[in-house]
Parts: structure tokens; sequence; C-alpha cells
């Protein structure tokens, strides 16, 4: 399943304002179910870190997504946006993967 994602501020606004939202130890995923297709948008504020570990924070959360949307049965339309906390940098993998399978399900409900 590929996984399209969300470029534009309008798009991330949108979830924060009107979206459902769960936190994990790494991130805090904001969802909104419908649109015309799953859509992920990843941010990590400057209070994370430099340029360098704000990227690390993206790439991990981006692995993340596509671990579990491989994995999952099929998941409905939405927008999801992951917001990047300090543990991200340092949290293990797989500590990650089941904190984003067990909130999908209950927020696109």
């Amino acid at each position: 399943m590929a996984v399209a994602r969300m470029k534009k501020r309008a798009d991330f606004v949108a979830v924060q304002t009107s979206g459902r939202s769960k936190a994990a130890s790494a991130f805090v995923i904001l969802a909104i179910p419908g649109g015309e297709s799953l859509c992920f948008g990843y941010t990590a504020s400057k209070k994370l870190g430099n340029a360098v570990e704000r990227n690390r924070a993206k790439r991990r959360m981006r692995a993340v997504v596509q671990t579990v949307t491989k994995n999952l049965p099929t998941l409905p339309n939405a927008r999801v946006v992951l917001i990047a906390r300090h543990s991200v940098l340092n949290a293990p993998f797989e500590k990650m993967v089941e904190a984003l399978k067990a909130a999908l399900p209950e927020l696109l409900k």
C-alpha cells in the first residue's frame, strides 16, 4: 500500500483543529477519518533539536508508518499527522510500531 504524504500547511492545520488525538511516548498522533486516500504528515519542531535531529526524527516516523501500513489490514481513508517528541530519537523502533498500531484503529473509528 502506497502511503501519501501531506505537504501543505492547510492540511496540517485542518487535522490539528478538527482531528482526534492520541499521545504515545515517542509522538503525538492526530487523525481525521475520510478523504480521498490514506495520507500522513510528519512534524518536528525546533524544540526537538537542530536540523539533523529533526530530520532523523521524521525519517524514523516515516519508517514506522511504512512498517505499520504494510502489516495492518486495509485502513480507511484518513489524514494523519505525527508530531515528534524528544523520545522519538532514542525510542526502540518496535515500541513505536506497536504504539502506532494500537492508536490508528482507535482514532479512525
